[in-house]
């Protein structure tokens, strides 16, 4: 059974986001998702770049007025 952990990154500094989110899916299990809300486009877009090069996978995306939405699934680890 997956399960989706959430995160809340609105209001936060870039970088400091960034590890927040790199700590927290270090803590999830293979297949699980974890939802990351945030309110800074650039570093949405860092975000998904840095998830693109690595064995997770943005699995949805969304805007919502000034909040963007990534769902990101954690993949295999090697």
């Amino acid at each position: 059974m997956t399960t989706t952990k959430k995160l809340n990154l609105t209001d936060t500094v870039s970088f400091l986001s960034l590890l927040k989110c790199q700590k927290e899916l270090s803590q999830i299990r293979e297949g699980d998702s974890l939802e990351v809300v945030m309110d800074d486009l650039d570093m949405a877009k860092d975000l998904i770049k840095i998830i693109d090069r690595s064995n997770d996978r943005v699995t949805d995306r969304s805007l919502n007025g000034d909040r963007f939405k990534i769902i990101i699934t954690k993949g295999t680890t090697k």
